[in-house]
């Protein structure tokens, strides 16, 4: 199976695991196609949980041949008729660029874009298939709408991104998610939020937006630095000040629980702290010191396929300590991984610089 169908079952893999209903029907499905999986073609049975079974199958997939790939999408719509998520693991797929930009941003579309409007411009423009529409026009909020457009746009090829962009442009209340995605700033010089005409939008209105969007953390001015944290693959920490337009740093993964990974930052007061795991998880959670995270401090998570973000929009002295995030693999076995935010407390040359 090419790398490129492999990614793209596991971006969709809890799609798959919730949606499926009878993976056993897959599997004889796939054997009427003489599909060869690497456990054999006889129906999965030893995972009580229809969960399981899925789970099981798609790990057998990974290692099949295209024909598995295409095999399963086809049993997906004969068998599921399951046409919209299989229109969708069929899609080329965004480029990483693309795909980091979209998803640095879905809090924000998700809170702020107006569903039908958009939904009906990438249906017009068939950037969705008419049964991926049908999907996205059955969730029961606007909130889930939004995240079932964000989520499927990532199958879609890098010009189905532009349209996007495009429909939300082309909306004058969505206009400023269109700035959002394409990065816009305020002036330094001035200390105006620049639109896109380059035109600035006076200081009162642009801390009143800041305060109405406090999600849309590119707002803050060009040269102020974000708290990203990444790890390498062998558990290695590097604490990093990034400025606004610098590449993100690749992405810490999922440790082994017995090891802890004991990976530390400085960051300081009042900045947005982004915190990016990698690791082929279900149920990824976060945890602060060993509990809970706190309810409205401005702390949001989100997954898309192997990532698994926290995003702090201000960094405050009760939001300081080890961050822990847990999940759990196809197999069962729980891996995490801890993150200590330490606050840096501001020097007179600090903080007359």
């Amino acid at each position: 199976m090419t790398r490129h169908h492999q990614e793209m079952l596991k971006v969709y893999r809890l799609d798959v695991v919730i949606h499926v209903q009878n993976p056993d029907r897959i599997t004889a499905f796939l054997a009427s196609r003489k599909v060869r999986l690497p456990t054999g073609m006889s129906p999965i049975k030893e995972p009580l949980t229809v969960e399981d079974r899925n789970k099981v199958l798609l790990d057998n997939l990974t290692f099949g041949e295209d024909d598995a790939f295409e095999g399963y999408c086809a049993a997906l719509r004969e068998e599921e008729k399951l046409y919209w998520l299989a229109d969708t693991l069929e899609g080329p797929g965004l480029s990483v660029d693309l795909r980091e930009q979209l998803m640095r941003h879905q809090i924000v579309l998700v809170e702020k874009m107006d569903p039908d409007i958009t939904l009906a411009h990438l249906s017009k423009q068939k950037v969705f298939t008419e049964a991926m529409t049908e999907y996205v026009s059955s969730a029961d909020s606007r909130e889930e709408k939004n995240r079932r457009i964000v989520h499927l746009l990532q199958s879609r090829d890098d010009p189905d991104f532009f349209t996007f962009c495009e429909a939300l442009r082309e909306n004058q209340g969505q206009a400023h998610l269109w700035d959002l995605l394409q990065g816009k700033t305020r002036s330094e010089a001035t200390g105006q939020q620049v639109d896109a005409t380059g035109h600035g939008v006076d200081s009162e209105r642009m801390e009143e937006t800041q305060r109405e969007d406090s999600h849309q953390v590119e707002r803050q001015p060009a040269e102020t630095p974000r708290s990203h944290l990444a790890m390498t693959a062998d558990g290695g920490a590097i604490g990093d000040q990034r400025r606004e337009g610098e590449p993100i740093p690749m992405q810490l993964s999922l440790a082994d629980p017995s090891i802890r990974s004991g990976t530390s930052a400085v960051v300081r007061t009042g900045l947005p702290v982004i915190l990016t795991v990698n690791g082929e998880v279900d149920d990824a959670h976060w945890l602060l010191n060993n509990e809970s995270l706190p309810l409205n401090k401005g702390i949001h998570t989100r997954t898309s396929g192997l990532t698994h973000e926290l995003e702090i929009d201000n960094m405050t002295s009760d939001l300081a300590g080890t961050y822990t995030c847990q999940g759990t693999t196809p197999k069962g076995a729980m891996l995490s991984c801890d993150i200590k935010l330490t606050l840096l407390d501001p020097s007179p040359s600090l903080s007359s610089s």
